[in-house]
Order: structure tokens, then C-alpha cells, then sequence
């Protein structure tokens, strides 16, 4: 994994994911990887847009998987997660937490995505993207892939200005990613894509 810390910053955000995605480019799989971005502003926000979500599921809740019915009362978040279709059908229509921003996430991720459009590196705006672990602040982000089926993620991330805090530190913000090197390798070798090994 890669993190760096110190910074707030959208400016920081976009140097962490331009990274990654320098890394895949050299591998030469810029042209088979997509770059999955989202903000899941910061507690305000989320508070407000998890008792929204909380109430436009309530009446699918028949229609929601075990394990959607658990998360709806612990953290109705994780739901945003699904794989399956028919829950993902019924939330094309819910609320998005965009809907529920404080100025300060609107400004944060509309300057990443000026930067990173200022470095030509593509990206979808993902509304489910939540990366599924509570102590992530703004933005969050994958790279994937549609050449690995539905192990599509190679890469994961995001921004955690409080974790170091919660877990009795100075308050340090940070954001940082992990790979998945096992499916980036399956990538390379379902390519035929040789990558020289670096002289001693």
C-alpha cells in the first residue's frame, strides 16, 4: 500500500491516485483499467444521507438479501455495496449522497476532479462507491478492470483524516490505497504483457 499524510487537500488526493494510476500505465493497462470515483463527504453529511437512505429502503425491505436487512439498521452504507442486481436496480432511484454535501465536500471534490481532468486521467463518478470501512472521510476511489469478471478491483482507496486521531494519535489527515498484486499479475499475464525486471 501507498499513503501519505499531512494534508487535507484535494491537491494530495489527486497526487495519491495519480500514482496509482502511473503505476498501472507503466505496466502498459492504462487502455484496460477505469478509475471509480466518489466523495463520501465527511460525518455531517453522512449522517443526514444515512437516515435518508435508511428511509427510502425501509419500503424494499422485503425485497433486500439477508444480509442488506442487517445492514439497513447498523450501517445502511454498506448496502450501497451490492452485488446484487435487484438491489442495485432499487437504488438507481434513491437519494445520493451528493444531495447531501456540505460546502466545503462539494468544494473539496469538485477541485479533485479538476485536477485530476488538468492531468488527462480519466474517471467515472461512482454515487455506490463507499469502499465499505467506516473511518473514510471525502474521497474514495478504485481502479478496476472488466477483464477479471467480478474480481474487478485492483486497487482501492481513499482519504482518513481521522483514523489516526480515533485511534489515540495527533489529529494527522492522510489518504493512501492498497493493490491487489495477485490480480494485477493475472491481468498482465491474461494480456501476454511481459514486464522487464529491473537490472541490479
Amino acid at each position: 500500500g501507498i499513503e501519505a499524510f499531512g494534508s487535507n487537500s484535494a491537491e494530495q488526493d489527486t497526487e495519491v491516485i495519480a500514482l496509482a494510476w502511473q503505476i498501472l500505465s507503466q505496466f502498459r493497462l492504462d487502455e484496460k483499467i477505469s478509475l471509480e470515483l466518489n466523495s463520501i463527504g465527511t460525518d455531517v453529511c453522512r449522517s443526514a444521507y444515512r437516515e435518508a437512505l435508511k428511509k427510502f429502503l425501509k419500503p424494499y425491505s422485503k425485497e433486500l438479501s439477508e444480509i442488506s436487512k442487517r445492514r439497513l439498521n447498523t450501517n445502511p452504507l454498506r448496502i450501497l455495496d451490492t452485488k446484487n442486481e435487484e438491489e442495485i436496480s432499487i437504488l438507481k432511484n434513491g437519494p445520493r449522497i451528493s444531495e447531501y454535501y456540505t460546502e466545503d465536500d462539494k468544494n473539496h471534490f469538485n477541485e479533485l476532479k479538476a485536477c485530476l481532468n488538468a492531468l488527462n486521467i480519466p474517471f467515472n463518478i461512482n454515487f455506490r462507491l463507499v469502499r465499505g470501512l467506516d473511518y473514510y472521510t471525502k474521497t474514495v476511489f478504485e481502479i478496476t478492470t472488466n477483464e477479471l469478471g467480478s474480481q474487478d478491483a485492483l486497487l482501492g482507496g481513499g482519504r482518513y483524516d481521522f483514523l489516526v486521531q480515533n485511534l489515540g494519535g495527533k489529529p494527522t489527515p492522510g489518504i493512501g490505497f492498497a493493490a491487489g498484486i495477485e490480480r494485477i499479475l493475472l491481468l498482465l499475464n491474461n494480456k501476454d504483457i511481459n514486464v522487464s525486471r529491473p537490472t541490479p
